[in-house]
């Protein structure tokens, strides 16, 4: 009993009720459990006043009372429940192993409060509790279990019986107290596992039942394989196995057929455990009828009892054991090639069984493991029967029947490191009946191969002459950085096995390094030495090693002779002579055309001295190769020898000379401007001064100074060598020349001075209408004859042919006696010029020229006196119609003025309707793969240009125009292609004038036969045509490869007269045959004929072909045996065959005349009809041709009727003979 709050106070009693009372009073119950004989109870009411009004006292009245209660009795029962089997381990059925648990429940039947309440079970596992505290009449069934495992006794009892024991103690009782459980009711008495009881219902023990299954089984085997004879022995085993759960007793095996019958454990076998197996052994001895009938057929049966009285029914076995007199036998041979094989090679083992009879073998097996030191390969275990396993050798053979044999093979490749080791292969029959005698000692066959030790094979390296090297260092300039040079590898001849080494197969080494050797050799066996290696011979020993054996290994030497690289020096001249005033660096580097090992040194390489010459006091070399001259230095000719060495190999050298020609150069210096006044002079006040015009001096073509003009217009050029026939050239900013100065002598030192260029255009090409500058103009000058002046006439040879610029400029400065076109005297040229798209050439008819040539050194038509010859005083044309007079041809000498201002008007073009266009093949028919060239001609018959007009072809559909092949005028051109269209862009057609343009096309595969046709247009620029089309048609040929048809044939001597080549008959050379257009044919020395594309056959139905054989040329007493002329069917791409046949033969003559006929008949007289008929005999003797002449009077039909019976009647007799070959018959008919 708690304390309970009441009024303030604890109540410790057990309460058993709270009332609260009116006045704030609460009545308390309780009850005190009866530990004592006598309880004295006092009571103490306590409390406070949760009024609000004025405090009120606590009275508290203490009250006591005794009460006497009953002696206390301490008392329990314990129960426990069947037990509860979890098959443990799966069986399915009851059996040792399995779990028994148990559950149980304690009750307290005292009057007093039990503690530490515990069970205890001798035959199990109790979990759970002690119980604390179990009150009087409380009742506990879930503290304690009790488990354990089943034992085989147990499962023979057929169950479980115990009983647990609770104890308890309890306060103020004397001792604990203690009760043995019972099955579960205390008033009956429960019998135990035995069926007995005591007496005493209250301590009945627990019984938890097991079910008996008992079972066996029976097995029977053959120990001894085979039987041969009456009176050989074999032997059963005779297996028992306990498959119950419960233990097996008086196992009786009973064998009638056995002379004996023993047991492991006696006989009978006392008992056998669930699970577990006796064994016995039957021996019998074959009779004469076992051995006749080939079998021993043996049975047992078996009883048994189990616990608990069973009998179990009997259980019956049966074995055979099989008569045989077979003679096995094993061969085991080794088959690979190499009876000593080398590693990686394979070797091969060949197993065979066999069954020499007389009867079947059965049940066979052996047993052979490819030994170590082989890698089994995919073709190891291969049997002809059964099975093979290679993990652990074993082949299940199976039945072999008499007189078969069974093969094994295995195979395997010889490991690394074998070498000179004994591989061993065993072969161990598993079953006794693999022997070699029928006896019962199986075979044991072993094969031994020895592995051969590697041919190891190391040869000596002979490197010949290497030239040393030295390269020069990248990173640090003039250093340099020896290399390794690769001389290759020593393994290259070495050999392994016969087999080349390498490294991944041979170690290489260097056991014993040479002093002083430079040879590298690396583990790979390759060989470097360095670079930087003087000459001489080097010698190094290497070692090589099989990987697999180490300790096989061979050495060699490898030689080297280094020798220098070969070193030369050539002489340098240098041609332009240098300025000897200012001095010059680096004029010439000797070492350019020097060589080191075939190539150019670096000047680290080699070291270079000067060793003499005439300019040692004005030329230096320097250290890298280059030549210097000296400030000051008077002019002529200076060389300086020097020496080049090897710098590897310093006793290396050679020596060459440098020539370095010195000058005092010449000053040539002048102004650019433009003549306001046009006298030809520079007037710095009136004319003005041109900048950046670039000058050029120009010596043989060669430009061999260049300056820039300065704002002032004057420029300087210093350091030209003195010398003839110099040339200045002045260009604009854009390139074009703009002027020059011809004939230019220069002396030493000389200055020469005011070579000025007055910038006056030679004159302007303008349109004569609007009076504009024209571009694109060519303007060339030429001779009388119209050739134009060879470009040396002129200081600038792209002046002839120029083209004008957007200012319509142009100009020319000839240079007199440069060519015999441009002679210095007096001679006469002229102006040509080509105008652009929309102009025709000169002269105008808006403005005519001046009659020519006009005399230059006179100048009849200056226009401003003095200087240059100016037909016009304006420097370019006025806007509006041109006004200005000009010239088109003059005379002109060396030292005349120069001609300015001459501007050339050009007119506009006008629409003309004179233009014609046509065009031609150069054949009319072509074949498929070939080319045919077309000409298109464009002509302007009237007196006025047309201007540049456009001209276009449209090849027709299958042709291909062929690259390169189009000219315009005879110029090449190429045109732009446009789908099927050419254009040849636009060209100027001249008064009277027309462009040719010629182009070849190609007929492709693709293109039909037939006529094909081709267009060509010409057209204005607004693309509007100026002539009707002109057209042209090519036709193609069928193609004679697939369209036509060849004829071969053979001429032959027709010796047995059949009509076809035999066997031994051979051709007739030199016969001559024909087709109907007249094509002649020979044939060759083996009588053979080739007629090519003999027909072009019908595509659909093909054609007839005729060939005639000309009688006249076969040879002398020859007859054709065939038919002539021939006729085939020839078929458009396929190849005819058409033979004649002829034979030299026999001519059989018969001579007619009128009397051999009835008169006026066509029929012969009966004695002549008789003659046919030995005369057919004398021609079927051998072949031969008959000849019949009927030599007559008669007139010409009665003859000819009576020829044609004549033939009728022998062919009949010939016919009624077999037709013995085809004979020929040749009638003649002879006027008298």
């Amino acid at each position: 009993m708690g304390p309970v709050s009441t009024c303030g106070r604890k109540w410790r009693g057990a309460l058993r009720g709270v009332t609260r009372l009116a006045a704030a009073c609460v009545l308390l119950t309780g009850q005190l459990g009866p530990v004592y004989a006598a309880i004295d109870n006092d009571a103490v009411a306590t409390g406070t006043y949760a009024g609000t009004g004025p405090a009120v006292s606590v009275i508290s009245v203490p009250s006591s009372q005794s009460v006497t209660v009953a002696a206390p009795n301490a008392a329990l029962v314990v129960h426990k429940s069947a037990g509860t089997i979890v098959d443990t381990n799966g069986s399915g059925v009851t059996d040792a192993g399995d779990t028994i648990t148990w559950t149980f429940s304690v009750s307290n039947t005292g009057n007093v409060t039990l503690a530490g309440v515990q069970i205890a079970d001798p035959s199990a596992t109790v979990s759970g509790g002690p119980i604390a505290s179990l009150v009087p009449g409380a009742t506990d069934t879930s503290t304690f279990t009790a488990a354990r495992l089943l034992t085989q006794a147990d499962i023979d009892a057929g169950g479980v019986e115990n009983s647990a024991t609770a104890t308890a103690s309890s306060p103020g009782a004397s001792g604990d107290v203690t009760d043995v459980s019972d099955a579960g009711d205390e008033t009956a008495e429960t019998p135990d596992l035995s069926g007995a009881t005591d007496g005493d219902p209250t301590n009945d023990p627990t019984v938890t039942a097991i079910t008996r299954a008992p079972s066996f089984t029976v097995a029977k085997a053959s120990v001894t394989p085979s039987f041969a004879a009456v009176g050989d022995s074999v032997e059963f085993l005779v297996t028992v196995t306990n498959t119950g759960n419960v233990t097996l007793t008086n196992v009786t095996p009973v064998d009638a057929g056995a002379d004996s019958l023993t047991c492991v454990a006696g006989l009978p076998i006392p008992a056998i455990l669930p699970g577990a197996a006796e064994t016995c052994t039957a021996t019998h001895i074959a009779d004469a009828t076992e051995v006749a009938g080939g079998t021993i057929t043996d049975t047992v049966s078996v009883t048994a009892n189990a616990q608990g009285g069973i009998t179990l029914p009997a259980q019956q076995a049966t074995a055979t054991i099989a008569s045989t007199s077979a003679d096995i036998s094993t061969v085991k041979t080794l088959v690979s090639a190499n009876p000593a094989p080398a590693q990686g090679d394979t070797v091969t083992y060949r197993i065979t069984v066999t069954n020499d009879g007389p009867n079947e073998a059965l049940d066979l097996s052996l047993t052979d493991l490819l030994p170590a030191g082989l890698t089994p390969t995919a073709s190891n275990g291969n049997a002809s029967q059964g099975t093979y396993t290679a993990a652990t050798g074993l082949w299940t053979i199976g039945s072999i029947a008499a007189g078969t044999s069974a093969t094994l093979t295995l195979e395997g490749t010889v490991n690394g490191g074998t070498a000179n080791q004994t591989i061993s292969n065993t072969t161990t029959p598993a079953t006794s009946p693999v022997t070699a005698d029928s006896g019962a000692t199986p075979d044991t066959l072993t094969v031994d191969v020895v592995v051969a030790t590697p041919a190891l094979s190391a040869v000596d390296d002979p490197l010949g002459d290497v030239s040393t090297q030295v390269y020069a260092d990248p990173v640090a300039a003039g250093a340099t950085l020896p290399a390794m040079i690769p001389l290759g590898s020593v393994l290259a001849n070495d050999t392994l096995n016969g087999l080349p080494a390498t490294a991944s197969i041979v170690t290489v080494s260097v056991p014993s390094p040479a002093p002083g050797s430079p040879i590298m050799i690396a583990p790979d066996g390759s060989i470097t030495v360095s670079s930087d290696t003087p000459a001489g011979t080097y010698t190094q020993t290497y070692q090589i090693c099989d990987v697999a054996n180490p300790w096989n290994c061979a050495t060699a030497t490898v030689t080297l002779q280094l020798v220098a690289m070969t070193i030369t020096a050539a002489d340098d001249t240098v041609t332009a002579p240098q300025n000897g005033t200012t001095g010059v660096t680096g004029v010439v580097n000797v070492l350019a055309n020097d060589t080191l090992g075939g190539t150019t040194p670096a000047p680290a390489l080699v070291t270079l001295t000067v060793t003499g010459g005439t300019g040692t006091s004005h030329l230096t070399l320097n250290p890298d190769g280059t030549v210097d001259v000296a400030p000051n230095t008077p002019a002529g000719s200076y060389t300086l020898i020097y020496e080049i060495c090897d710098a590897v190999n310093p006793a290396n050298c050679a020596s060459a000379t440098v020539t370095v020609p010195v000058h005092i150069p010449a000053i040539v210096a002048g102004h650019v401007y433009e003549d306001i006044n046009g006298n030809g002079q520079y007037d710095p006040a009136g004319d003005t001064p041109v900048g950046n015009v670039t000058v050029e001096i120009v010596s043989g073509g060669t430009v061999i100074a260049t300056t820039v003009t300065g704002p002032d217009g004057s420029y300087q050029v210093s350091d030209i060598p003195p010398g003839t026939d110099y040339q200045v050239v002045f260009r604009d900013s854009g390139g074009g020349i703009i002027g020059g100065i011809a004939n230019i002598d220069l002396t030493p030192g000389e200055n020469l001075i005011d070579q000025d260029l007055a910038i006056d255009p030679s004159g302007i090409v303008y349109d004569s209408v609007t009076g504009s500058p024209l571009a694109g103009a060519t303007v060339t000058m030429t001779g009388t004859s119209g050739t134009p002046l060879p470009a040396v006439c002129f200081v600038d040879p792209a002046q002839q042919n120029q083209m004008t610029q957007a200012d319509g400029a142009y100009r020319f400065d000839i240079i007199p006696g440069a060519d015999a076109a441009c002679p210095e005297s007096e001679t006469e040229y002229r102006l040509v010029v080509v105008p652009p798209v929309g102009y025709v050439a000169p002269p105008s008819v808006n403005l005519a020229p001046l009659a020519g040539p006009v005399d230059i050194t006179t100048c009849p038509i200056d226009a401003v006196p003095g200087g240059a010859c100016q037909p016009a005083a304006e420097p370019a044309p006025p806007a509006g119609p041109a006004s200005l007079p000009y010239i088109l041809s003059f005379l002109i000498a060396a030292g005349d003025p120069g001609l300015v201002h001459n501007h050339i008007p050009l007119d506009p073009i006008g629409v003309t309707n004179a233009i014609s266009i046509t065009k031609v093949a150069d054949t009319r028919t072509i074949r498929r793969g070939e080319t045919v060239s077309w000409t298109i001609r464009v002509s302007n018959p009237a007196a006025s240009a047309a201007g540049y007009v456009y001209v276009s072809d449209r090849i027709p559909s299958g042709f291909a125009y062929v690259d390169g092949s189009a000219r315009v005028n005879g110029a090449a051109v190429t045109p732009v292609i446009n789908g099927n269209t050419l254009d040849f862009g636009s060209h100027l057609l001249t008064a009277n004038g027309e462009i040719v343009v010629t182009l070849t096309l190609r007929a492709l595969a693709s293109a039909g036969p037939g006529e094909h046709v081709n267009l060509a247009f010409v057209r204005d620029e607004a693309n509007q045509p100026l002539a009707p089309r002109a057209k042209a048609i090519v036709t193609i040929l069928p193609e004679a490869v697939f369209d036509c048809s060849d004829v071969i044939g053979k001429v032959f001597d027709d010796k047995n007269g059949n009509g076809y080549q035999d066997k031994g008959e051979p051709g007739l050379a030199g016969v001559r045959v024909a087709t109907v257009r007249g094509l002649l044919i020979t044939t060759d020395a083996f009588g053979r004929f080739h007629v090519p594309c003999a027909e072009l056959p019908d595509q659909e139905t093909g054609s007839n072909f005729i060939l005639k054989l000309d009688t006249r040329t076969l040879p002398s007493g020859y007859r054709l045996t065939t038919e002539n002329p021939r006729v085939v069917r020839l078929t458009a791409g396929k190849m005819v065959e058409m033979n004649f046949g002829a034979s030299i033969g026999r001519e059989v003559r018969l001579d007619l005349k009128d009397a051999a006929f009835e008169p006026r008949s066509v029929e012969l007289k009966e004695n002549w009809k008789a003659g046919l008929d030995k005369l057919t005999g004398i021609l079927a003797e051998r072949w031969s041709h008959l000849l019949v002449v009927y030599i007559t009077a008669e007139d010409r039909d009665l003859a000819r009727q009576r020829m044609a019976q004549v033939e009728r009647e022998i062919r009949d007799i010939w016919s009624k003979r077999g037709d013995p070959y085809e004979l020929h018959i040749e009638t003649r008919t002879t006027r008298k």
